[in-house]
């Protein structure tokens, strides 16, 4: 595979993002020159163009492209952001041989009210019957067109020099990220009677939430580290524990990225159930994940587990279905 390929958000514009620096190696490694666009609206708009008169391009890969309709801080939808959505995808459509749409989220994040998620979805579905080809990292979304594409592993530390500030407990289980009260952890609190620590670890602005989590887990081998975790001590926090809590369901997120960050890091994950999770271990029922309907169940499964996974045995699975191989399979087949 040869030729122009325009990858977008290209993280060398300003968007640090180990996730598309993967995919931009892996695309690179196939023999494409991948490109970014310019920042600035003025810039974009003329390289849009210019593309449409040359068209040098054989394939453009979009990347939250939904983004463009989306205010974020009013959290409705821009008109102008629709005219330019719509317009920038027939450019591409009309200026390159295949464009490729990443669908990552069932709507923008950012979309509180109904009438601009319903909007969004419909908008979205117009975007993609203008590209080419349509892809996901969830396997169940196969039956309604879309291409499969495995989420690229995130890059890992070694274990030397993985390192924290806080001293850890010996034997515990972590739940990792964004402390926000969608996530659902003050119940996970309030039935903690395991044996194991629970370590709770990420930044957390809302010091009502904050003080009632604290307030649930006194008396209760419970740790919390609340500040921004830099990579050496996500990786250190996450890799000593004895699995990921995820107690969560997020609906506008089609895939969990904190499920691909605990299997880098080469644990089980234990998850409140999401289409794309339940498809997981559908799959393979050896997957280090497991899914319940709801909290209670399980950590009832973690109070009565006797036997866990062996590393081993997470690294061949993580290898075989997400390793870079597997993924530059999948593109290949996705870009012929």
């Amino acid at each position: 595979m040869t030729g122009k390929l325009l990858y977008t958000p290209y993280p060398t514009l300003g968007v640090e993002n180990g996730y598309t620096q993967k995919n931009i190696d892996i695309l690179s490694s196939l023999g494409f020159d991948v490109q970014g666009e310019p920042l600035g609206t003025k810039a974009r708009t003329q390289f849009v163009l210019r593309m449409l008169l040359k068209r040098d391009y054989e394939v453009i890969v979009l990347n939250w492209h939904e983004h463009l309709f989306c205010n974020r801080h009013t959290g409705s939808i821009s008109l102008s952001g629709i005219i330019v959505y719509l317009f920038t995808l027939t450019i591409f459509r009309l200026s390159c041989r295949k464009v490729i749409y990443i669908r990552h989220n069932v709507v923008p994040h950012a979309l509180k009210h109904p009438f601009g998620r319903w909007l969004a979805k419909i908008l979205m579905s117009i975007g993609q019957s203008i590209a080419d080809t349509k892809v996901s990292h969830s396997g169940h979304m196969a039956a309604k067109g879309y291409k499969y594409l495995p989420h690229p592993l995130y890059d890992t530390i070694s274990p030397d020099k993985r390192t924290t500030k806080e001293e850890l407990p010996n034997d515990y289980y972590a739940i990792f990220g964004r402390i926000e009260r969608y996530k659902n952890i003050l119940p996970v609190i309030q039935q903690w009677n395991h044996a194991s620590w629970l370590v709770i670890a990420g930044n957390c602005k809302d010091t009502e939430y904050l003080q009632a989590l604290h307030s649930a887990a006194e008396g209760k081998q419970v740790k919390f580290i609340t500040r921004f975790i830099e990579e050496n001590d996500a990786q250190a926090i996450l890799s000593g524990s004895k699995g990921l809590i995820l107690s969560h369901s997020d609906e506008d997120m089609i895939v969990s990225g904190s499920f691909f960050y605990g299997l880098s890091c080469g644990i089980p994950v234990y998850a409140v159930t999401t289409p794309f999770l339940s498809w997981l271990q559908e799959e393979d029922l050896n997957a280090p994940i497991k899914v319940f309907e709801s909290c209670e169940a399980l950590l009832h499964h973690i109070s009565s587990q006797k036997t866990q996974q062996t590393q081993a045995d997470i690294a061949q699975y993580r290898t075989a279905n997400f390793g870079d191989q597997k993924v530059i399979e999948c593109w290949t087949e996705i870009l012929n």
